[in-house]
């Protein structure tokens, strides 16, 4: 029973971690469109943010690589993974299809 009672303690202990920032990434996007629209240059512009937002995205990963844990993953065992798979197929599925629906009709050139 101890890896179940590790679990409960990292469970609680993960559920009392709050984010720095509650809708900070909210608030920064309407602020970065709101800055895009009303700021001239244009492409010089877009193409800054669209560096910043690279880069965040490269921290994301960054830090989820840094939470992984093998050895909880091995404890876990096979179904937690076949959740997070089968939820990943449902989601594209779902997103293609939305896509499909909205940009359908768009043609290129």
């Amino acid at each position: 029973m101890p890896s179940v009672r590790r679990c409960r303690r990292a469970r609680r202990h993960r559920a009392g971690r709050r984010h720095p920032v509650p809708g900070a990434t909210g608030t920064a996007s309407v602020i970065g469109t709101l800055y895009l629209q009303w700021v001239p240059g244009g492409k010089a512009e877009i193409a800054s943010v669209n560096d910043l937002r690279t880069w965040f995205l490269i921290f994301a990963f960054v830090s989820i690589g840094l939470e992984f844990s093998l050895r909880g993953l091995r404890e876990a065992g096979w179904r937690p993974i076949a959740v997070f798979a089968s939820a990943t197929v449902v989601n594209i599925v779902v997103a293609l299809g939305l896509a499909t629906v909205l940009f359908g009709h768009f043609q290129v050139g």
